[in-house]
């Protein structure tokens, strides 16, 4: 299947104009919002704890079915900007433009962990400007916390056939996986996870049950993939999974992961708005693996949207306060000092 990319990108270099610089494939028409109010949740310019994780995950719906985004990075660097987490992780930031365009935004207060190669390595990308997986994390200068690396990603072996992505669905030719890096501070060390797996799309009982089978594969997989590791006192999984809660996927996640979003959910509750405007489904999530004498002890909140894409997207963010106590006397926390990054890991 992979010789089958090039082949697209190919085709579409001769039958599709590429865009001037600066613009992006769009055919969908971005909606016109109001202002958003001023966000209840502002953290004023103090000095951080460096006991205390705070991570923003957030799918930004940058599909080019919703239509330019440049006015909605605007709204979405200001809400950052407002709320200063330690960590921001986005999903659906489709377009390198796009990825470009919000770490500019938020180049004073922010440091984006660099793209592998991977992410842009296809004719296919190269050509459109899309980025492969959509997942971007960007760290704030004056955190505590640093990567203890670059951020790696690794596409889901699971994925819709190439056929379907022209016809049906995007989400063979986005090549979704899940970004992973190592986050240092406060004496310990963090496993962090960002990811996106496969859309639940309209469709024939027989697509919808190919659909539910690509998205067991992929929790197979990340499963595997984030194996405990004895250097990490906590692993955490953020992201837009698609799994409503209770599903067996979900179900086969929380067998060894605490879903720390359980207590904001509720009957009708929602972090998805659908094309209506009105709920959408629980599918976004953040899951932690605490090591011995770790336990989390999370704050959650949201960052809701009036309608799909007014203000900021179709999806709701999640906000995770975590204060990280020190890990108990003999304990398999992970601790170590707290390094520089490697130049090469942020810019």
């Amino acid at each position: 299947m992979k010789s089958v990319f090039p082949a697209i990108g190919l085709l579409l270099a001769l039958v599709v104009p590429v865009p001037p610089s600066g613009q992006k494939f769009f055919w969908g028409e971005a909606p016109v919002c109001a202002a958003p109010a001023p966000s209840a949740t502002v953290h004023p310019p103090e000095p951080r704890p460096s006991s205390v994780l705070r991570v923003l995950s957030w799918n930004l719906h940058g599909a080019p079915s919703a239509g330019p985004m440049d006015a909605r990075l605007g709204r979405i660097a200001a809400e950052i900007l407002r709320r200063r987490p330690d960590l921001v992780l986005v999903q659906e930031l489709w377009f390198a433009d796009d990825a470009h365009r919000l770490a500019d935004e938020l180049a004073d207060a922010y440091l984006r962990l660099v793209d592998g190669p991977e992410v842009t390595d296809r004719l296919l990308y190269r050509l459109t400007g899309l980025r492969r997986g959509g997942l971007l994390a960007l760290v704030a200068r004056d955190s505590a916390w640093r990567p203890a690396g670059p951020a790696r990603f690794e596409r889901f072996r699971a994925a819709p056939p190439w056929w379907r992505s022209p016809l049906e669905q995007g989400d063979g030719l986005a090549e979704k996986g899940v970004q992973t890096f190592t986050l240092v501070g406060a004496g310990v060390r963090i496993g962090i996870a960002n990811t996106h797996l496969q859309a639940r799309y309209a469709g024939s009982g027989a697509a919808l049950r190919q659909d539910a089978r690509i998205r067991e594969r992929q929790v197979e997989q990340l499963l595997r993939d984030l194996a405990p590791a004895p250097d990490l006192a906590l692993q955490l999984l953020f992201g837009d999974f698609n799994l409503y809660p209770g599903e067996a996927p979900y179900r086969r996640i929380t067998r060894d992961w605490l879903d720390l979003t359980r207590g904001l959910q509720c009957p009708g509750c929602a972090t998805r708005l659908g094309r209506s405007g009105g709920p959408g489904g629980w599918v976004d999530y953040v899951f932690a693996r605490p090591a011995a004498g770790m336990p989390p002890d999370p704050h959650l909140g949201m960052i809701t949207n009036r309608s799909p894409d007014c203000p900021y997207s179709d999806h709701h963010g999640l906000e995770l306060q975590l204060s990280i106590a020190a890990p108990r006397a003999g304990a398999a926390a992970g601790a170590v000092p707290d390094p520089h990054p490697p130049a090469h890991a942020l810019r």
